[in-house]
Parts: C-alpha cells; sequence; structure tokens
C-alpha cells in the first residue's frame, strides 16, 4: 500500500468510517453474512456465510511451501473458520466449495453459550464486522454492533490556528475547498481498497424490541444492518454535494488521525452512534438452546468426516463431567 500513497493513518480513517473493515480485507472482495438466532440469557446460534478469495492473505501456509491445488486450499480455509473461531461449542449445516475456482464459499450454523465471547473467523481471520455485544441492565437486554478495538486509539494533534468563526469568508472558503480535496481523495483510496466489500448482520430477537437505532426492520422480531464499499462510497457522493454538510466538516477540519467526520457517518447509517436493540430480559427463549447444541454436537463427528476434514471441534467444558481424554490441537 505504501506505492500508492495509503498510509496507516489513511487505513485507520477508513476503518473508523465504516466501523467494520479488517485491515486484512482491504484491496479484497469479500461478503459475510450472519443471521443470529439469540435467547434473553445470550445464548444461541448464527448462521455464517462467507465468501473470500481463495488466494487472500488468511490462507498462507508455513513450513510446507509446496504450492497447494485449489481443492486442497479450499479445505485449509474452511479448517480455518472452524478450528480457529472462539466460543462455538458446536457447528452444524457447514457445507463449502469453491465459485468460479477462485472463490471460498462457506456457509456453516455456530451455536454460542455467551455471544460476547463468540469469534468467528473466515480463514484464520477474525471477522470483526459490527460485533454484537450483549449487555444487561435491570430487565432489559441490549445488543449493540460495532467495531473490536484493536489497542488505542492514536492520539488526535492539538488544534492550531483560528477557530472557525473566527475566520474570514476568504479563509472559510479556502478552508472549505481543503476539505473538498481531502474527503475526494479518501474517496478515490477507499473505492479502491474497499469497493466490493460487503457485511450484512441480521439479528432474530426472542421478543420485539423496545429501542432500535440504526437497524432495518424485516419482521416484528427479526432485524437487519448492513455495510459495504458501496454504500460508504455513495456518503461521500452525498457529502459532497451537500455545501452545508462539507462547511460543517470543514468547520471542524478533517483528521487522518482521529474519528471520520460525524456527517458521513451519519449518512451511512442513517445517525449518529452504534446499530442497537433492546428487548425484555423476560422474553421466552427463541429456541431451545441445550437440546440444539445436544444435538449439534453428537452429530459433529460424522458430519467432519463426510466433509472430508480431519477435526471434530472440541465442546466447552461442563460442570459434573468425568475427563475423558485430552487432544493436542497444535503448537
Amino acid at each position: 500500500a505504501g506505492g500508492l500513497g495509503w498510509t496507516a493513518d489513511t487505513m485507520h480513517w477508513l476503518r473508523r468510517i465504516l466501523l467494520v473493515v479488517p485491515l486484512c480485507f482491504l484491496t479484497d472482495c469479500y461478503e459475510e453474512e450472519r443471521s443470529y438466532t439469540l435467547n434473553p440469557d445470550g445464548t444461541g446460534k448464527v448462521e455464517f456465510k462467507a465468501v473470500f478469495p481463495l488466494d487472500s492473505g488468511m490462507n498462507l501456509s508455513f513450513g510446507d511451501q509446496k504450492e497447494k491445488k485449489p481443492e486442497e486450499q479450499l479445505v485449509d480455509a474452511v479448517r480455518g473458520i472452524l478450528e480457529e473461531s472462539g466460543g462455538v461449542a458446536a457447528w452444524s449445516e457447514v457445507s463449502f466449495g469453491l465459485s468460479d475456482g477462485e472463490k471460498v464459499r462457506f456457509k456453516g450454523t455456530a451455536y454460542f453459550s455467551d455471544i460476547n465471547q463468540l469469534e468467528l473467523k473466515m480463514g484464520s481471520i477474525s471477522t470483526d464486522s459490527l460485533v454484537p455485544v450483549l449487555t444487561r441492565e435491570g430487565d432489559m437486554v441490549t445488543i449493540e454492533c460495532g467495531q473490536e478495538e484493536d489497542g488505542e486509539e492514536p492520539e488526535a494533534p492539538a488544534a492550531e490556528g483560528k477557530e472557525w468563526d473566527q475566520l474570514s469568508e476568504k479563509e472559510q472558503e479556502a478552508e472549505l475547498a481543503k476539505a473538498r480535496v481531502q474527503i475526494t481523495q479518501m474517496k478515490a483510496m477507499a473505492a479502491g481498497m474497499m469497493g466490493e466489500m460487503k457485511s450484512t448482520v441480521v439479528m432474530n430477537l426472542p421478543a420485539a424490541p423496545t429501542r432500535s437505532t440504526q437497524f432495518k426492520k424485516r419482521s416484528e422480531t427479526s432485524f437487519q444492518v448492513e455495510t459495504s464499499g458501496e454504500q460508504m462510497l455513495k456518503a461521500f457522493d452525498a457529502l459532497l454535494e451537500d455545501e452545508a454538510l462539507l462547511r460543517s466538516v470543514a468547520s471542524s477540519g478533517v483528521d487522518v488521525h482521529g474519528d471520520p467526520p460525524v456527517e458521513l457517518r451519519e449518512l451511512m447509517f442513517g445517525g449518529a452512534g452504534k446499530p442497537l436493540l433492546s428487548f425484555s430480559a423476560k422474553a421466552e427463549p427463541a429456541f431451545d438452546y441445550q437440546a440444539e447444541v445436544k444435538a449439534a454436537q453428537e452429530a459433529s463427528p460424522a458430519m467432519m468426516r463426510e466433509l472430508g476434514l480431519e477435526i471434530v471441534p472440541v465442546a466447552p467444558l461442563t460442570e459434573g463431567g468425568d475427563f475423558k481424554s485430552l487432544r493436542l490441537g497444535g503448537i
């Protein structure tokens, strides 16, 4: 990226715009859809669909440098999803294949005992797009979707020069023109880096929510939020065409070290803040988690053998059971 003039600050700025983009996917075409069915206690299941390049960085192997056949790379990529995903009690209904001979297409349902501990992977790379976080306050359960943060945010440089209202009309117009150029440049970089990215999250709740922000309603208990490169580019266009919004951005400064302009994120998501849903903690469970996860665990070994995968995902420890065996998964 250095040859194109894309600095770490630029990537940080773009990542913060979307709230979602894993840096490993920059310049790659990928799509993912996660459809969660959630119980009030945080247990649930998620149907995970992913499409990503077979030769992307997530499928690099070490040690054996022999070039693998596409079918072998495919199995390695799927094994990475199943083995490396965290917080999964069991997988079911797993299927996968190659699209156009160069893209991995994966589908599977993952059961989880705690949605806050769930970490899905594409290959060996986390899918940190619109990560749902569950919190409880009194009788209410809230799901908030946002970006997992990696370390501390860089500090924004101290403001220099005059405040906006202290600038002359000529100076304001100069700052406005500067902001337009900077945003146009950022749009061009974003188009090349994220133009074909798409991430969709569907939340199927056990009861109708009492509060919903930035989610689109599919039914009384089902809601969806989506982010994509196309969505971001449309927001750039809307911002550049709206003189009042552009002036608002210019008045606060365009800073690649900090958060993206609030105006741009509001255009993308329809409002400030992160997508959020709240519902009653006293709602009846959406499904019988214990029964379904037990059935999935029992069926998993046969399913894996049928798929040609020499792995059996290890179920979480449960109270009251006797020790049976220990398997070294890798070093």
